[in-house]
């Protein structure tokens, strides 16, 4: 028997150069295609994308997300940087699998790291922007 499916959700805001994503329930395709447009928007004012992630509330990923996300991925070349906080152990996973063979399958530098509070991931983000911004120069 298969567990109920957590209907999803995301809250998307723009602090400026980074784009902070609150998950709720799966990752599912729908929630995938807002966060592209959302990545999209940050890669056309700024030339690359930071990225905080909350997992505190995630469910799976879906296959369907994460074929979307490889597909999206392949047609980029702007650097990102992505940060993921409270996710469970098994969400961690799960990202890290996505999120490295999106790294591998991508034509862009894309760095990504999982932490245990807000504050840790923002101030690696704020490192990744000197980074990032350097790549562009």
């Amino acid at each position: 028997m298969n567990p109920p499916e957590k209907p999803s959700r995301v809250d998307l805001t723009f602090e400026e150069d980074l784009l902070v994503a609150r998950l709720d329930g799966n990752y599912d395709l729908e929630v995938e295609l807002s966060v592209q447009r959302a990545r999209e928007a940050l890669e056309a004012a700024h030339g690359y994308r930071l990225i905080l992630l909350d997992g505190r509330k995630l469910g799976t990923v879906t296959p369907d997300a994460r074929k979307a996300m490889v597909v999206w991925a392949r047609e980029r070349t702007a650097p990102g940087s992505i940060a993921m906080f409270g996710a469970s152990f098994s969400g961690m996973t799960l990202a890290k699998m996505v999120l490295s063979a999106v790294r591998v399958l991508s034509k862009r530098h894309m760095r990504f790291d999982f932490f245990h509070s807000e504050a840790e991931a923002r101030a690696w983000l704020a490192e990744e922007r000197g980074r990032l911004r350097s790549l562009l120069r």
